[in-house]
This record gives C-alpha cells, sequence and structure tokens, in this order.
C-alpha cells in the first residue's frame, strides 16, 4: 500500500549506482504492476486510510466494502512512479500474512496492528493447529511461497519479517547517529532471509512441511506460480543485492547452489555479511564456471575470519585469521574470464592474502576495476597488487588504507600517467608524505580521464568523514575535489587528526565553495593541541578558517567543537564581524576563555545572521557573559535565538536580561 506522498530521493553516494539503459523484465518493471492496477485486478491500499483504519479499532473490511478513498488514485500513483524512476518500488509495501479463520484474514485485526502487537497471545499456536491452520507464518503453504518469492530478488534490506522485530529495534526505528545498521529495525527484520530457493525444493517443502486453509489441493496452484516466478526471474535478472543480512557460510553455500540458474547475472553484491572463510570458498566455486558475472562486491564479509569489533568506545580484534578463503577466491579469479569488477575491501586479507591477490590480479586478463581498500595489507603485499597491475587498462584501483608509501606512490604515478583508461583512484589513509601527494595531484592534472584520487564521483551533495582517521595529507588530496563540487551541501570531517596542517589545505576549499552549507570540524586538534594542551600551539589553521569565512558566501553552519583554541580566536571574532551568512556555530568544549568570550561578543554585536551560538563546555566566566550581554543589548538587528553557555552562567543576571530583551532562548549546559 502506498504512503501518503513519495519518499524524499536517495542522497548520492561514491557507490551510488548509475541507471540502467535497457529495458526491464517483467518481474523487475512498473509497467506490469502498473497495468494490473489500472486493470482492477490489483487494489493500493492507501497508507494513510490504514493508518486512519486501526485508529477505529475495527477490522479491515472487504475490499469490496471499502469506500473509494481507502485506494491510491490510479493517476496520481501512476505520476508517482515516473517521479520516482529507478526508486518506484519505495512507493509500495506488500504485507504477507497468513489467514487467522477460514472466514475472515483477520477478524481480531491482528495483523493491522502487527507494529504494536510483539507478542502472540498465550495459545494462539494451539488454537491454530485445532482449527487445522498453520501455527505460524512459516508453516502456511501459501505465506511460505509468499515470503520465498519475495526473498528471490528483493534489494538487500527491502525485504523484512515484522516477526523479528525486538523491543531495541523498534526505539532504533530509524537509528541514532551511532547505531550499526545491524540494529536499526531494518536491519533486524532483513536479517537471515534464505537465499532463493529452486523449484524442486519448494515442491517438496509444500508436499512434506506446509499447511494449507483449504488442504493440500493448493500445493499444485502455489508451486506452479512459485516455478513461473522463478524461471523468470532466473532467465531474466541482471543484478542480485543480498547486503547486510547477516548470511554466513550455509547461507554462501544455498547460494551458490542455486546461481547457475541464473544465466544472466552480471552483477552480484554481497557486501556487510558475514561468510568468513568458509563462505568465501564456497562463493569461489561459482566464481569458477561463471560466464556471464562482470561484477562482484564481497566487502565487509569476514573472508579471513578476523575483524574489528567497537567495545568500550575502542575497536577490538576478534577472530582467527584463515586465508583459505580468500586464496580459494584468488584461485577462481586467475581463470575467472568474465568479471571486470570485484570489491574485497575490509575483509581483513592481510600480507598473504594481498599476496594471493596480486597473483590473481596479474594472471586475470578482464579485471578493469579492483577495490581491495582496508584490509590491513602490509607494504610489500601492497606494492605486489600496484605492481600486477602494469600495463592494464584500469579504470578503478581503489587501495585506501593499503600502507601505500611514498614508493608506492611513485609507482602509482608511473602506471597513471600511462593508463590512458583510468577514470578513478582512491588512495585516502595511506602513508603519503606532501612531495608524493603533490606528485599524485600533478598527475591527475595533467591525466586525461582521471577525475578523483579520493573515490569521489563529483556529483556529491554531502561527504562524511567523521571518525575516519584523516591526516593532513588526506586533506591535501581532498580539497582540489571538494572545491569543484557544485552540488556539496554538506562536510563533515569530525574526529580527525587533521591538525593546522590539514584545515590549511581545506580552507582554501571551503572558501570557494558556492554550494557548501554545513560544515563541521571538531574535534581535529585545528591548533596542535588537545583539550588538555598536550601539544603545541599554532594559529595558522584557525586564521585560515577565518580567512574562508570573509569570503565564503554559503555557510550558514560551522562547528569547531572540541578543538582547543583558547587564545588562538581573535582571526576568527574578527572574520564573524564581516561574515553575513553564518547562522548557527557551536565551539562547545575550545577552552574558550573570558578574553574569548569578549571577542565572540564583538562578532554578535554586529551580526544579522547568527541565530544559534554553542559555546558550553568553556570557562568564559563572568567577564565573557557579561561582554555577551552587552553585545545583545547593542545589536538592534539582532536575529539570535538560541545561545548554550556554561552550566550556571545562564543565571548571570546581565547576561538573562539581555537574553530576555531579544528574545533569546538561554541554556546552561554541562
Amino acid at each position: 500500500m502506498p504512503p501518503p506522498s513519495p519518499p524524499p530521493a536517495a542522497p548520492t553516494t561514491r557507490d551510488a549506482a548509475s541507471r540502467p539503459t535497457t529495458p526491464l523484465p517483467p518481474h523487475f518493471d512498473p509497467k506490469a504492476l502498473m497495468a494490473s492496477i489500472e486493470s482492477g485486478a490489483i487494489a493500493a491500499l492507501s497508507g494513510r486510510f490504514a493508518a486512519n483504519w486501526r485508529a477505529t479499532g475495527k477490522p479491515l473490511p472487504r475490499r469490496q466494502d471499502m469506500p473509494p478513498e481507502a485506494f491510491f488514485p490510479v493517476a496520481k500513483l501512476r505520476w508517482l512512479v515516473e517521479a520516482l524512476g529507478d526508486d518506484w518500488g519505495l512507493l509500495f509495501v506488500a504485507l504477507s500474512y497468513r489467514w487467522l479463520t477460514k472466514e475472515h484474514p483477520d477478524p481480531e485485526r491482528f495483523h493491522l496492528d502487527i507494529v504494536s502487537a510483539s507478542e502472540l497471545p498465550p495459545g494462539f499456536a494451539e488454537e491454530m493447529e485445532a482449527l487445522g491452520l498453520a501455527r505460524s507464518y512459516e508453516e502456511s503453504g501459501w505465506c511460505f511461497v509468499e515470503a520465498a518469492t519475495s526473498a528471490g530478488v528483493k534489494v538487500g534490506t527491502r525485504r523484512l519479517d515484522l516477526g523479528k522485530r525486538t523491543d531495541l529495534a523498534m526505539i532504533n526505528f530509524y537509528g541514532y547517529p551511532d547505531t550499526p545498521p545491524q540494529y536499526h529495525l531494518e536491519g533486524v527484520c532483513a536479517a537471515r532471509r534464505q537465499p532463493p530457493l529452486l523449484p524442486d525444493e519448494v515442491r517438496r517443502l509444500l508436499e512434506k512441511e506446509k499447511k494449507f486453509t483449504t488442504g493440500k489441493e493448493d500445493v499444485e496452484v502455489v508451486d506452479k506460480l512459485y516455478r513461473g516466478f522463478f524461471d523468470g526471474v532466473a532467465g531474466a535478472a541482471t543484478s542480485l543485492n543480498f547486503s547486510n543480512l547477516g548470511w554466513g557460510p550455509a547461507e554462501a553455500q544455498a547460494l551458490v547452489g542455486v546461481l547457475p540458474c541464473f544465466a544472466a547475472l552480471q552483477s552480484l553484491d554481497l557486501t556487510g555479511n558475514e561468510l568468513g572463510a568458509e563462505g568465501g570458498a564456497h562463493l569461489a566455486g561459482y566464481l569458477r564456471v561463471s560466464a556471464s558475472l562482470t561484477s562482484m562486491d564481497i566487502s565487509n564479509n569476514r573472508l579471513c575470519g578476523v575483524w574489528d569489533e567497537y567495545e568500550r568506545g575502542s575497536y577490538v580484534p576478534k577472530g582467527t585469521y584463515d586465508a583459505t578463503g580468500i586464496n580459494a577466491i584468488a584461485d577462481a579469479l586467475r581463470v575467472n574470464a568474465s568479471l571486470t569488477s570485484v570489491s574485497l575491501s575490509n575483509n581483513g586479507i592481510g600480507a598473504e592474502g594481498g599476496v594471493a591477490i596480486a597473483e590473481a590480479l596479474k594472471a586475470n586478463a578482464s579485471m578493469t576495476a579492483i577495490d581491495v581498500s582496508h584490509n590491513k595489507i602490509d607494504q610489500p603485499s601492497a606494492r605486489l597488487i600496484l605492481e600486477a597491475m602494469k600495463g592494464k587498462s584500469m579504470q578503478s584501483i581503489t587501495m585506501a588504507g593499503c600502507s601505500l608509501g611514498v614508493e608506492e606512490a611513485k609507482i602509482l604515478a608511473e602506471y597513471t600517467r600511462v593508463m590512458a583508461s583510468l577514470t578513478a583512484t582512491n588512495v585516502l589513509h595511506n602513508k603519503f608524505d606532501a612531495d608524493a601527494v603533490s606528485m599524485l595531484l600533478k598527475v591527475m592534472q595533467e591525466h586525461t580521464n582521471l577525475s578523483t584520487l579520493c573515490g569521489f564521483k563529483g556529483d556529491e551533495t554531502s561527504i562524511d568523514f567523521c571518525n575516519e582517521g584523516l591526516l593532513p595529507v588526506d586533506a591535501m588530496l581532498i580539497a582540489p575535489e571538494i572545491r569543484v563540487m557544485a552540488s556539496l551541501t554538506s562536510a563533515d570531517f569530525s574526529q580527525n587528526q587533521l591538525g593546522p596542517e590539514g584545515v590549511k589545505a581545506l580552507a582554501p576549499a571551503l572558501a570557494a565553495s558556492a554550494s557548501l552549507t554545513s560544515v563541521s570540524l571538531a574535534d581535529n586538534r585545528l591548533c596542535g593541541v588537545d583539550g588538555d594542551g598536550n601539544g603545541t600551539y599554532d594559529a595558522t589553521g584557525i586564521k585560515a578558517i577565518a580567512d574562508a569565512l570573509r569570503v565564503n558566501a554559503s555557510l550558514t553552519s560551522l562547528s569547531l567543537r572540541e578543538n582547543n583554541i583558547k587564545g588562538t580566536g581573535e582571526a576568527l571574532w574578527e572574520a564573524l564581524k564581516n561574515n553575513s551568512c553564518i547562522k548557527t556555530l557551536d565551539l562547545c568544549l575550545c577552552s574558550l576563555g573570558p578574553e574569548d568570550g569578549t571577542g565572540l561578543a564583538g562578532g554578535i554585536a554586529v551580526s544579522a545572521s547568527l541565530t544559534e551560538v554553542y559555546i558550553c563546555g568553556n570557562n568564559i566566566r563572568n567577564g565573557g557573559a557579561e561582554a555577551i550581554a552587552n553585545a545583545l543589548k547593542a545589536n538592534d538587528s539582532c536575529v539570535l535565538k538560541k545561545l548554550a553557555v556554561d552550566l550556571g552562567l545562564e543565571d548571570h543576571e546581565g547576561l538573562k536580561s539581555a537574553c530576555q530583551l531579544r528574545g533569546v532562548e538561554l541554556e546552561g549546559v554541562e
């Protein structure tokens, strides 16, 4: 049933897929679905109507008894489908559930209340059995086939089992910012669905294990339906996405058993599962014989049995290294003649795995794109991988976090100069020095087709590098590219190690951008010192930010929180006086003293744009508070709406009075 309005378009990412250029088969094209709706064979129930009906406490009536407003207008539905393009499927929700009585599928509105009724009532299963009905959804023959059909080709987390939801998942419906996706409601309910089932296996289960409300005579009907579906999608599907489903070795083995039926398959995405070394070995068996597959993504799958897990504020190594999976995959890549693109990132393949991949890449004649980033590959192995690409027509090389040093940068530069086919690389998070970065930037500038050294597509609207361990040399690589991103509105560089040199590299790009509205440089030691004063003060970074603020005409939100800028903010305060765009300024936990409060007050006194200022967790004391109070009183054009200060200063009489005068919400934060 469609929601009341179309969802927002998905944000562009570095992994976004391009739109298909060839006609889609019926099972993947909205035309067949819309034709069924327009003919009356299917009715699209309005999501708003269903939500409103739930409030009545009544079970849903039969379709023929529903009022016209219960259904989504067909003309509007077609317009939305066309407007959403590739994302048209997000407009529809198909709910599969078993009949709870022989007369009515949902007489007590159990399924209508599915999001709030988290447990079956006591004795429910026994009552179903006494009525000759399936005790559970999985036991129902019709439901089983509906589930098997939807599991066959649905993209990753687009197919949900609401019976798996937990109280924690309900709380994390969309997830807090730091909540891993597997703990969101979507992640929990998508996990561990079955790989596609062969028709003969479905038939066996229907005959031996499943129940039907009307008896076993329905077996022939649903068997025919599933076979028709399977034959249709297996012969036509060019892409399968089974990402983030929690699949392990058993699911990998089952998948490999059915993949040969997908004769037209070109793209396979298994990102974010837990295949492990054993699952990798199973997958290798398919890769050896596949003649159609051109693209495979098995990133983040623990292929070598090791991974890092976040515990109590830090990442802890887990598992035992096992190279059998990656060696099997490497052996398969040596003989596979169809694959052009492979992603193996975040699999802990280490030095042994790196050597195996290098040898496979050297022997493979079809590969044009490789991603081995963040795999704990040592420098010698990384160099072997680079050297394996010599003379090849690579289009994309992703080796972020591969221990590449100065010598490896020279090798990459040498190959890139003569590799005319290369369009994209990502070499962030390596061990370059400033000279190596300058050399790579010069090569990119001179190259006809190479557009990125950071894995960008160029049309990003937001970039998020929060807590990625960026160093100053990474900022040097990133800056020239974001400078020319015409659609970029948001950039998050928080919780890195940019320091003064890194922010000086970024500042000119921030100054030149006409699209950026939000930037976070929080927790980056921008002045070279931490919150305890450890390090050497260097105000050049803050001065570079100030210079950028003087000329940037688009930035409305800036976060510098958790950077010790005590006594170095004079240039920043002066820049604020001349900036008419910044609306939100976050300077919490910046070790500001009374003199900084006075400096900030100078900007507040003349600002016609600042609406929210956060300076809690500092030490501006009464002197700083008094200066800000006087600034508020002096600014007749003041548009400030919120001011967050150190706990206790909200009771400062002068500041409280000034905030009341200007209608500012004053908040004290510890």
